[in-house]
C-alpha cells in the first residue's frame, strides 16, 4: 500500500518504521523542520563547549517496554546515560529527599540528546519536512491529501493522523467525509490538553547536592519541575536546567514576554538554592501548547473498524514517551488490517 502518516512525533516515525519493514511505501508529513515532538533536545554554544538541553521530555522510563527493546536495538550501547542521581522534592522554600522506591526506577536519556531516538527510527525513512497537511478527500480508490493552500499533494491508500487530538479534529473536518467522521471529530474536540512553559537555563553558580531533578510536592507549585542538563558532559563548568512549569500557571502565562517567564523561575529557584540562581547568564523558553493529555480516548472509539483513516498518539494512550510508541504500532497494526 502507498501510506501516508502525518506528524513525525514518536508515534508517527513508529508506525512509518513498521508499514515500511512490512513492505509498504510510506511518506511522513511534518509540519515543522525537525522530527520527535517532545523528544526534543537543543544544542546551544556555552563558554565555548555544546551543550545538550532535553526541552521536552528529559527521560525514558518502562524497562523491557518495546520502546526500550527498539531503542537498545537502534543506538549504540555509548549513546545510553542512565540517570542514577535521585529526584528530590520542593515545596518552593524547602528541599526534601524523594521517595526511595520511585527513585529506585530505571531511567535513562542520550548523550547526545534524547532526540537521538527519534533520529534512529527516522533513518531510511521518506520524511517530508514543513508540510502542513489542511484538508483530506476520500474517494473511491484513495485519500487525497492537501496542503494549506489548497494544493494537492497526493492520493495514499491509508492515512495515519498523529498530531495532538484537536488538530486532527479539524484535519478531518476539513474533509469531504466530515459527516462518516463526525463521532471521531466530536471525540478529539473534546480532548483537552496541558500547556507546559520549558526553559532552558544557565547558571555559573554550581549545584553541590546530589539531585538529579526536583518535583514540587503537591505538583501545584507552579515551578513543577526542574532537572540538570547536559549530562553527556558532567566536567562542563557552572549548572544547567530545563524548568517546567505546572499547567495552570504555564496556561495563565504562556503569552508572557520570555523575560518575565525567566525572572519568575528564577525567583523561585533562587529560594531553594541561593541568590547566584536568581538569573541565568543564558536562557531559552520553549511554549509546549499540547503538553500532555489531562484524559484518555479509547482508540477503538475513535477509529472505525472500516476506515482508511487511523487516528494515534497520546490521547490515545497515555503522555509518556512509551505510550506514544505503543500507540503507533496500535495505529500501524490497524491500518494494515483495514
Amino acid at each position: 500500500m502507498k501510506i501516508a502518516v502525518i506528524g513525525a512525533g514518536l508515534s508517527g516515525l513508529v508506525a512509518a518504521r513498521e508499514l515500511t519493514r512490512a513492505g509498504h511505501t510510506v511518506t511522513v508529513f511534518e509540519k515543522s523542520r525537525g522530527i520527535g515532538g517532545r523528544l526534543a533536545s537543543r544544542r546551544v554554544e556555552i563558554c565555548g563547549r555544546t551543550a545538550i538541553f532535553d526541552h521536552g521530555a528529559q527521560n525514558i522510563k518502562a524497562p523491557g517496554s518495546p520502546l526500550d527493546t527498539a531503542a537498545r536495538e537502534l543506538l549504540a550501547p555509548s549513546e545510553f546515560i542512565e540517570i542514577t542521581q535521585p529526584v528530590w522534592l520542593h515545596d518552593g522554600r524547602a528541599i526534601t529527599p524523594g521517595d526511595v522506591s520511585t527513585n529506585a526506577e530505571v531511567k535513562w536519556t542520550c548523550r547526545s540528546g534524547i532526540t537521538a531516538l527519534p533520529k534512529a527510527l527516522a533513518r531510511g525513512l521518506d520524511v517530508r519536512f514543513e508540510m502542513r497537511i489542511a484538508a483530506t478527500h476520500e474517494g473511491a480508490d484513495c485519500v487525497l491529501l492537501s496542503d494549506e493552500s489548497g494544493a494537492q499533494v497526493g492520493g495514499y491508500d491509508r492515512v495515519i493522523l498523529t498530531a495532538p487530538a484537536p488538530q486532527c479534529a479539524e484535519l478531518l473536518q476539513n474533509s469531504n467525509a466530515a459527516i462518516e467522521h463526525r463521532k471521531a471529530i466530536e471525540l478529539l474536540e473534546a480532548a483537552h490538553f496541558r500547556n507546559c512553559l520549558s526553559l532552558m537555563l544557565w547558571f555559573e553558580a554550581n549545584i553541590e547536592t546530589p539531585w538529579y531533578a526536583l518535583l514540587a510536592t503537591d505538583r501545584a507549585h507552579p515551578l513543577l519541575w526542574a532537572a540538570r542538563g547536559n549530562l553527556g558532559d558532567p566536567s562542563a563548568p557552572g549548572t544547567y536546567l530545563v524548568a517546567q512549569f505546572g499547567a495552570a500557571w504555564s496556561h495563565e502565562h504562556y503569552d508572557d514576554a520570555d523575560d518575565t517567564i525567566v525572572a519568575a523561575a528564577g525567583s523561585w529557584l533562587a529560594r531553594l538554592l541561593g541568590p547566584g540562581f536568581r538569573a541565568p547568564s543564558w536562557s531559552q523558553v520553549k511554549r509546549w501548547r499540547f503538553a500532555q493529555p489531562e484524559s484518555m480516548l479509547d482508540f477503538e472509539a475513535v477509529n472505525a473498524s472500516a476506515s482508511r483513516i487511523v487516528v494515534c498518539g497520546d490521547a490515545l494512550a497515555g503522555g509518556k514517551a512509551h505510550h506514544a510508541y505503543d500507540s503507533g504500532l496500535r495505529a500501524a497494526q490497524r491500518l494494515m488490517a483495514v
